[in-house]
């Protein structure tokens, strides 16, 4: 996170035969579910700890252990057979000595898949520290397992949970992770300038930043207010992870969501709060809740679809 400066239904035909829905919602709920059931705590993990290791030198946008942490990513979502979302269908989009990293899944729905979500996470940190950007002590590797290694294990999560649906969504979806992030939005804002899908064509964002540390089952949600619905779509997708979610009004421009909201653009942002290890060389893997991040990234599946 960027540190500023300052139901069963029988559907009759004729009058004698009907085709009962019920069946068929069945097995589509049932299909849902177990791309659901995929999305685990040992999976999530697993991401974590292999981005927050010493290895990725906290992963400084630009730095070395940056684009490592970046090639990381890139084959992770290649194991799911998912495209490039960038330029020339690279993932990768390229600016100054940064990249975002892009993967595109086509919608099902012809009349419909030129809308485009946007699902979000940055995946740099900020290396070694200094008095900028880190609460010291400076010098030391600052892992940034939460921030925001646990965001892009959720996305990478719902990539994989996605790409099981034997059909997808009807709308297609942008997955980026955004480079820059904590040197001010510069990911994002570069995306935003020169986006690979019209943003017009852009009906949300849901951007996730520093969801590894839930407690009290309590995730904060953003953005709500940003269009009509949004509140009662997520209360009702909550259900079965019975996260208790704490509805912030508030819309501070701390990460990758602003530059999206400043176009006009409507969001979600989940988030579990910052503590004493933020920007810290002590945000490390261990103190990562990952029963609670998989089940923030299930509800994100859940938003997603």
């Amino acid at each position: 996170m960027f540190l500023p400066r300052r139901c069963c239904i029988a559907l009759f035909v004729g009058v004698a035969t009907f085709t009962p829905l019920c069946s068929v919602e069945a097995a589509e709920a049932e299909v849902r579910a177990a791309a659901v059931r995929s999305i685990t705590a040992e999976k999530v993990k697993n991401y974590v700890d292999a981005l927050a290791d010493d290895t990725f030198e906290g992963r400084e946008a630009g730095s070395r252990g940056s684009r490592a942490a970046g090639g990381y990513i890139v084959e992770e979502i290649k194991k799911h057979g998912l495209p490039g979302g960038g330029p020339q269908g690279s993932y990768y989009q390229p600016f100054g000595s940064y990249r975002n990293i892009l993967a595109f899944a086509e919608g099902s729905d012809p009349a419909q898949k030129d809308q485009v979500i946007v699902v979000s996470a940055h995946y740099d940190h900020v290396g070694y520290g200094s008095n900028r950007n880190s609460y010291g002590p400076i010098g030391r590797i600052h892992n940034g397992a939460d921030d925001n290694a646990s965001g892009v294990a959720g996305l990478l999560e719902v990539i994989d949970a996605v790409c099981k649906l034997p059909q997808r969504p009807r709308r297609s979806i942008l997955f980026a992770f955004w480079d820059g992030e904590e040197k001010g939005l510069l990911g994002s804002e570069h995306w935003v300038n020169n986006p690979t899908v019209p943003l017009k064509n852009v009906p949300i964002l849901l951007n996730v930043d520093m969801i590894g540390r839930l407690r009290n089952s309590r995730v904060e949600v953003i953005g709500i207010r940003t269009t009509p619905g949004l509140r009662r779509l997520i209360s009702q997708l909550n259900g079965a992870e019975a996260l208790t979610l704490d509805f912030n009004w508030d819309i501070r421009p701390d990460s990758d969501h602003q530059s999206f909201y400043s176009r006009g653009i409507p969001f979600l942002m989940l988030h579990t709060g910052k503590h004493s290890e933020y920007h810290r060389p002590s945000d490390d893997a261990e103190l990562i809740n990952n029963d609670g991040l998989s089940q923030i990234a299930q509800l994100m599946f859940h938003v997603v679809v």
